[in-house]
């Protein structure tokens, strides 16, 4: 919200809805791709570790802590 005039913040926050919304439709259909030929339960197991690891990157980066 700093980064982005006053003016123009419906329009950049409307595009990252349409991001998120977007990429959850690919990602919908890329593990409907995937579950055909890996388990399910390896897969959301493989997911749930990437977004832990990401949470801890997170927290490690001061810069995103302090905001």
């Amino acid at each position: 919200q700093d980064w982005v005039p006053t003016g123009m913040q419906g329009r950049v926050f409307g595009l990252v809805g349409m991001a998120v919304v977007g990429t959850t439709a690919v990602s919908c259909g890329a593990v409907g791709v995937l579950a055909e030929s890996i388990p399910v339960n390896v897969i959301f197991g493989v997911f749930g570790i990437c977004a832990t690891l990401c949470g801890v990157a997170g927290l490690c980066y001061s810069g995103l802590r302090e905001s």
